[in-house]
């Protein structure tokens, strides 16, 4: 049996594709770095600069086989960016804040779950647990999941910056219990919260 290959070239040449327009990723960079994220093109600067975006915008720019002025600007800055988040063992802090002082050491997510049952091999599920990831510099990270009419907390805390995340937990749980006090104020009806 004989097997023959036969290489069909691409329909569009790469001297036929329009030229990239840079004009976005320059909007979401300034002398810093490439900040992490936007509302359509209107940068998020509370949100700060995280490794892995500078990265790419990196990657993207190093990619360019003919750049411009702008683009190697672009990816000298990033370049720096990340040079900086390299401490001098090799690790990276992952974030840094907008103001570029600190780099950021909280992280909050908030995850729309399910709002009907969700099954596995036919038990139903309870609850999340949300556990999220401690990187470089974040001291704690606060996950909240959704799950039907409920919401769950997760608290991953780094020991060396938060001894003890309990009286956080604690303190969550009396703000929650408050909150809780005063929706059923407004709304006697209201149906009460399961613990």
């Amino acid at each position: 049996m004989s097997v023959s290959l036969r290489l069909v070239p691409p329909p569009v040449r790469l001297i036929d594709a329009p030229e990239p327009n840079w004009a976005h990723i320059a909007r979401l960079s300034d002398d810093t770095g490439l900040l992490e994220h936007a509302r359509n093109a209107i940068v998020r600067r509370e949100h700060g600069y995280c490794v892995d975006d500078v990265a790419r915008g990196l990657l993207v720019a190093s990619r360019e086989p003919r750049p411009s002025a702008q683009v190697i600007g672009l990816a000298e800055r990033y370049l720096a960016f990340l040079t900086h988040a390299q401490g001098a063992d090799g690790a990276f802090r992952n974030r840094l804040a907008h103001d570029r002082l600190r780099p950021l050491n909280l992280v909050i997510s908030n995850v729309p779950g399910s709002r009907v049952p969700l099954y596995l091999a036919g038990a139903r599920m309870e609850a999340h647990f949300p556990v999220s990831v401690i990187t470089d510099g974040v001291g704690l990270n606060i996950t909240c999941m959704s799950y039907r009419d409920g919401v769950d907390v997760g608290i991953v805390a780094d020991a060396e910056q938060l001894d003890d995340a309990w009286p956080l937990m604690d303190g969550l749980e009396r703000a929650l219990d408050e909150l809780h006090d005063a929706v059923a104020d407004l709304d006697p009806g209201r149906r009460s919260i399961q613990g």
